[in-house]
């Protein structure tokens, strides 16, 4: 059911019914609210779904994208406040994840408001270190990173207009994650979903384990068969999981 969406600057937003719950989905890298879409389809009948659609892309792709977290997370608080006045539950992946993860701990710090529930796909607990910064390399070895994950389609690289408005939004969502810090020294009290792939080459099953120590409330973690983006070609499993964990 694709009932009553609108397009909003920062989000995608489906509402269906005053009375469910409201779910806010924040996407990966170098992606934009429209991957997300499919979810849409299985999720709209439960929750009133709000894709969060960051600057440098698809319709804000005239806006600059954004390389200070700090600065990302006050101004996603001054744009979601407004939706926060009743149960919520936050969705991210990948870089997604991290975005979710710290606006919760900001909004239980400064409001004392938190999610219900909260699902954090494809992300290496904060702790680890990271391997390689992806934001350094040269364009065709970046372009060939990113299609090796799965998220999007290598035909595009042949589409050098769309690969010159892809790079540097996507290097600026690369240099926020790289520079990412994790400086609390509390745990969120906040039921937790973590997901992955299996066969993810970045975020391995350990690095999702490993989430365990950030939690002091119910602590979950669901492994599917693919890689970093597990859940392109079931949008339905994903839907059902979550349907299941939020109960």
């Amino acid at each position: 059911m694709k009932s009553n969406i609108k397009l909003q600057t920062w989000f995608i937003e489906s509402e269906n019914s005053k009375e469910n719950e409201r779910l806010f989905i924040f996407h990966h890298a170098g992606g934009g609210a429209s991957y997300y879409m499919p979810l849409l389809d299985y999720l709209s009948s439960y929750f009133n779904i709000y894709l969060i659609q960051l600057p440098g892309r698809e319709h804000r792709i005239k806006e600059s994208p954004y390389n200070d977290l700090e600065q990302l997370l006050s101004d996603l608080e001054t744009v979601l406040l407004p939706y926060l006045d009743s149960s919520f539950i936050f969705l991210g992946h990948s870089m997604g994840a991290m975005i979710a993860f710290e606006l919760a701990h900001r909004l239980k710090e400064l409001y004392g408001k938190k999610p219900r529930h909260l699902f954090l796909s494809a992300m290496r607990a904060p702790h680890l270190s990271k391997e390689e910064k992806y934001r350094h390399l040269p364009d065709e070895q970046l372009l060939s990173k990113v299609f090796d994950l799965g998220g999007t389609q290598q035909e595009l690289s042949n589409d050098k207009k769309l690969v010159s408005l892809i790079l540097p939004t996507l290097r600026k969502d690369l240099e926020l994650c790289d520079n990412y810090q994790y400086r609390r020294n509390i745990k969120l009290n906040v039921p937790v979903t973590i997901l992955g792939g299996h066969k993810d080459k970045v975020v391995s099953i350990h690095d999702l384990l490993a989430w365990d120590s950030y939690f002091e409330d119910k602590f979950n973690v669901c492994v599917f068969k693919g890689g970093h983006f597990y859940f392109k070609d079931c949008f339905e499993l994903l839907s059902s999981t979550l349907i299941k964990e939020s109960l």
